[in-house]
């Protein structure tokens, strides 16, 4: 048998009536914080009917189920309790026991609690109990006005208002964030192709089609400025014409998604090298398509509807490297060769069109 502490008592009646039977509360004491909020809320939603809420402090409850009904079966026995209410307050879910001392049919509703924090349980919980003495305070005036009526029948109705009370509503669920099927996207764009070169930026103009459950297709086109290398007697100026490819997938996180995605990256590059000695000899002018694949991490935040903030960091390593040679007396002078991997990042927005 668990130690009990004294009877405590927070009555909850409507002004002018008489308190009927009371209304009881097991709580244990190592949850005692817990359990003053769940009385406080319980006695707020019982202040308009005619009963009284008491408390009774306990050191444990009873580990088995029937231990547990036999001891709330005795407690009502002992303080005439309409119905005794204990909790199960787990890290990760919360029950609710309810004994109803019904002669010969006494049986424990259980619930599961549902609810945002403690306070949010704590207020389902007080309304399943109100329900649960609304019920037997209907029956005991239907009793007293239809005295004629056969016990029998009303103890049999009882029942099945004690297995089934009524369930309170849940709070609207927040309207879902609609993703749209296709999103423009324009970005600045930032990318480092060698030691010898300063960041070289430029914009970038892409569309994203989603696929569903975050996964998504996209292509791109990045204006970069005119990059110009300087050599001993010698100068290149390449443009680049950087036409991206690729899939991704983004994981949301309310209104933050991150993820991954993989681009291929077809660039054409136009150059011409000029020299300035007649010891050197240099190609003419003309083109080369490099190929590169781009693995990136992205994240993003929504700020408006349709429109969210991203930025996506990656690097370009190209699969047919290009670098650019001169002819002199004393062999080939290389005027400009990239990293293997060159770091790059965007910053942008991407806005639902469709």
């Amino acid at each position: 048998m668990a130690m009990t502490a004294p009877l405590g008592t927070v009555r909850a009646q409507t002004e002018g009536m008489v308190p009927r039977r009371p209304i009881l509360m097991l709580a244990a004491r190592d949850r005692t914080e817990d359990s003053l909020t769940i009385a406080k809320a319980v006695a707020a939603q019982l202040s308009d009917l005619p009963v009284e809420l008491r408390t009774e402090w306990v050191e444990a409850l009873p580990s088995g189920a029937e231990e547990q009904k036999r001891f709330a079966e005795d407690k009502a026995r002992e303080t005439g309790a309409a119905l005794v209410f204990w909790c199960d307050l787990g890290h990760k879910e919360q029950t609710l026991f309810i004994f109803f001392p019904d002669p010969g049919k006494g049986g424990v509703l259980v619930r599961e609690l549902q609810g945002s924090g403690k306070g949010g349980v704590s207020e389902t919980l007080a309304i399943i109990v109100r329900s649960s003495a609304s019920t037997i305070i209907n029956h005991s005036g239907a009793k007293e006005s239809h005295n004629g009526r056969d016990q029998t029948a009303d103890e049999d109705s009882m029942a099945k208002d004690y297995e089934n009370p009524p369930k309170p509503k849940a709070p609207p669920s927040p309207k879902p964030e609609t993703e749209s099927l296709i999103d423009l996207e324009p970005a600045y764009a930032i990318n480092v192709h060698s030691s010898a070169d300063p960041a070289v930026s430029g914009f970038s103009l892409g569309l994203a089609v989603h696929l569903g459950k975050g996964w998504a297709v996209s292509a791109a086109y990045l204006f970069f400025a005119e990059l110009k290398e300087n050599g001993a007697d010698v100068e290149l100026s390449l443009r680049r014409h950087p036409t991206w490819l690729g899939g991704r997938y983004a994981h949301r996180f309310g209104a933050f998604d991150v993820g991954a995605g993989l681009a291929l990256v077809i660039d054409y590059l136009s150059e011409s090298i000029s020299t300035f000695s007649p010891n050197l000899a240099a190609q003419p002018g003309g083109s080369d398509v490099q190929i590169s694949a781009v693995p990136m991490f992205r994240a993003s935040l929504g700020v408006f509807e349709s429109i969210r903030v991203f930025v996506a960091v990656g690097a370009e390593i190209p699969i047919n490297p290009v670098r650019y040679v001169a002819d002199d007396s004393n062999g080939k002078q290389v005027v400009y060769e990239s990293w293997p991997v060159q770091p790059m990042g965007l910053a942008g927005l991407s806005l639902g069109i469709f």
